[in-house]
């Protein structure tokens, strides 16, 4: 652990020297900022309100596409495997969701959705085809044996859905929330710039570019990187944490099913 803590502080310093390299060798700030000159930016950005408060307004945008894309998602995976009619019903939207650029997509929402709602729209359309693709594939792969013997043990819906459809399910559950938090943070990002709320980082990236303040572009893409790290860091460790579980379950699910068998034989 300690190890890999300190070859991601030389690498950290190798990139940061990189770019102070850089910044002297154009020497123009207009173009390339120093990172000093950025983190000092950000750390005067940091004792005011405003910045925590764009911050919060960004991540609540956000995470609200994310949660509707992943419950939206889920339902429709559910649906859509439960016989072929319904895959074909729904396979156009998805169809249209995977081929349609975002920016498209962006532009067409600030003609039909208020401003702030447009990031929660665009990290919406982002994760649900994601999550969608990745629940199928899991329901897909649910072994038929173990779907034969909780009915033959009569555990019924509930606890079949609990011991032997959600273990099976889970690691491409857990791989769909890795891949579509990046997206939707992106995406929700880059719908900010377009549509310029009135509070959010997009509308800070925006204002800089207007204004060619170099320096505050720097700053605020800075701040994108840090909590798309975060982010990351905390939604995958929470979820690898949940799937761990779900796939300690997975690993004995036929000794659960079977154990539910001993209360019928005494």
């Amino acid at each position: 652990m300690l190890k890999k803590i300190l070859y991601a502080l030389l690498s950290a310093v190798l990139w940061i020297g990189l770019w102070e390299l850089i910044y002297w060798v154009v020497h123009k700030e207009i173009l390339v900022v120093s990172p000093f000159r950025v983190l000092s930016l950000l750390g005067n950005y940091m004792t005011g309100a405003d910045f925590w408060l764009t911050c919060l307004y960004s991540l609540l945008r956000i995470m609200i596409g994310l949660l509707l894309g992943v419950i939206l998602g889920v339902i429709l995976a559910a649906v859509t495997s439960m016989g072929q009619a319904a895959g074909i019903l729904f396979k156009p939207i998805y169809a249209i969701i995977v081929a349609t650029p975002v920016v498209s997509f962006i532009l067409l929402a600030r003609v039909w959705i208020a401003t702030d709602l447009i990031p929660v729209f665009i990290s919406f359309l982002m994760v649900l085809p994601i999550i969608w693709s990745n629940i199928s594939a899991g329901i897909g792969k649910i072994d038929a044996q173990l779907l034969e013997m909780a009915r033959v043990f009569r555990l019924g819906r509930r606890k079949t859905l609990g011991r032997v459809a959600i273990p099976s399910v889970m690691p491409y559950f857990v791989a769909g929330i890795s891949s579509g938090l990046g997206l939707a943070w992106k995406a929700g990002i880059a719908a900010e710039v377009l549509c310029v709320p009135a509070v959010g980082i997009g509308s800070r990236l925006y204002q800089a570019k207007l204004y060619f303040n170099t320096a505050d572009l720097f700053a605020w893409t800075t701040t994108v990187i840090f909590l798309s790290i975060l982010l990351t860091y905390f939604l995958t460790g929470l979820m690898t944490r949940i799937g761990r579980k779900y796939n300690l379950e997975a690993r004995s699910k036929r000794s659960a099913v079977d154990a539910e068998r001993a209360p019928e034989g005494s």
